[in-house]
């Protein structure tokens, strides 16, 4: 019976260091695929350059169409 809680109890030590060592694993991969979706896959989703094809002058917004209608509000 001693021999039997012996081998039970390293085989329990055993599992329980795979899953520690699987769910460790496991976590690094999801923080790195975090990690390139705000690198690469965000910004790629992101337009370069608005419909009109130019870039927009934030410090200029009142000569924009929409900057003049935001202002009579």
């Amino acid at each position: 019976m001693l021999l039997y809680k012996k081998d039970f109890t390293k085989t329990v030590a055993t599992v329980l260091k795979e899953v520690a060592d699987f769910d460790k694993r496991y976590h690094s991969s999801i923080n790195n695929s975090y990690g390139d979706l705000a690198e690469n896959t965000f910004k790629g989703l992101r337009r370069a350059l608005p419909l009109t094809r130019n870039k927009m002058d934030w410090n200029k917004i009142l000569n924009y169409k929409i900057g003049n209608e935001l202002s009579q509000k």
